[in-house]
């Protein structure tokens, strides 16, 4: 569950996509515009969840998520912190954003690690310009708002995901357990 302040008044809801809604809907209710914003993300967060039809990961990998300062603090010898999007592109003190621990050589397959900069993907007859990098088109997301965010968020767990399979599919339920309680807490 997680707490929230909406409308002047604390309730709980059920981290699920049916949790999120009620919660939308009292934001909605109240009229309190940046719980709308925010309780309408989490619904997106839970689907996600869904979607990637989380089981337990993968038996000796680590299964951790959470905020950067805890995670650290219990990454196991070549297991590092990966922020999701990447620490890079984000605003806030990188301690605070929610990350997943991964190993090393699985955290260097990923399309954010280290400001890699992988190209984007570009179709043969593209109908604008392409962005020339993975970090300009999560800058671009994020400059969306809570929905960019959000878009970016699917774009680099689908990108895990492809690189690892259900390998941390533990941590990754962690890490969004995290999320939720950032946009529930600080926006």
């Amino acid at each position: 569950t997680v707490s929230m302040t909406i409308g002047g008044s604390e309730s709980n809801y059920p981290c699920t996509k049916l949790g999120m809604e009620k919660a939308y809907r009292h934001a909605k209710a109240s009229g309190d515009q940046d719980m709308i914003v925010r309780t309408s993300a989490m619904f997106e967060i839970e689907t996600i969840r869904e979607d990637l039809e989380l089981g337990n990961g993968e038996s000796g990998f680590a299964q951790i998520g959470g905020y950067h300062k805890d995670v650290k603090k219990q990454d196991p010898i070549g297991y590092e912190s990966h922020h999701i999007p990447s620490q890079g592109v984000q605003d806030e003190d990188g301690e605070m954003l929610p990350t997943i621990s991964i190993t090393y050589d699985d955290h260097k397959l990923t399309s954010s690690f280290a400001g890699k900069q992988r190209r984007t993907y570009q179709p043969v007859f593209p109908t604008e310009l392409p962005l020339s990098t993975y970090k300009e088109s999560v800058i671009q997301n994020l400059e969306h708002g809570s929905s960019g965010y959000v878009e970016s968020i699917k774009h680099e767990l689908l990108d895990l995901r492809n690189s690892t399979g259900h390998r941390y599919d533990g941590g990754i339920s962690a890490y969004l357990d995290a999320v939720i309680d950032m946009l529930a807490t600080r926006g």
